[in-house]
């Protein structure tokens, strides 16, 4: 939130966050902003799903398999992430391959439209900005970027913890558009 407030003060067209947990390559941005530059997309999230299955080795024919037992992303974590977007996707009413990418671009015009400042302040904030574009109708697009995973990476997020808050809100959105 504080991020944004301050770069709006700037002139700035294009605003990228990514996560501090070094799962990502900012050598990357570039190709993260490309969507935005073309005009193609108002919001770009590097889709690090898709990228570990382009680059996993097929095993039985099949990336998922591969990059379930050879990819980057520890097993238990390309599940959980699969199974909540699943779920997600059924909540929220959208078509996303990865609700769960710290590694994301939008447009000036994108953060002048989403109220960000009004969302959570813990890990949900990513998927609460989704769902509050794709509500505003924002045009998004999914790319795909390279990951990388050691033991270290990501392991201070308390994972059941953060697993049932995603199943919660999203359930609780559900049920709300529901009444």
């Amino acid at each position: 939130i504080t991020l944004y407030t301050e770069a709006l003060k700037g002139d700035f067209d294009y605003f990228i966050t990514v996560h501090a947990d070094g799962a990502h390559n900012p050598n990357e941005i570039a190709k993260v902003l490309a969507p935005l530059k073309s005009g193609e997309a108002d919001v770009v999230v590097g889709n690090r799903l898709k990228g570990i299955l382009y680059a996993s080795k097929k095993i039985f024919k099949s990336g998922f398999i591969g990059a379930l037992l050879t990819g980057p992303m520890p097993a238990y974590k390309l599940l959980a992430n699969v199974i909540l977007t699943w779920f997600q996707n059924k909540c929220y009413g959208t078509k996303f391959n990865s609700f769960h990418s710290g590694f994301r671009a939008c447009t000036r015009e994108t953060l002048k439209t989403i109220p960000f400042d009004k969302l959570g302040v813990w890990y949900q904030y990513d998927t609460e900005f989704l769902i509050a574009a794709h509500e505003k109708g924002i045009r998004i697009e999914e790319e795909p970027v390279s990951t990388y995973y050691s033991k270290s990476a990501g392991s201070e997020v308390p994972v059941i913890k953060y697993g049932l808050r995603v199943v919660f809100s999203a359930a609780k959105y559900w049920l709300k558009k529901r009444v």
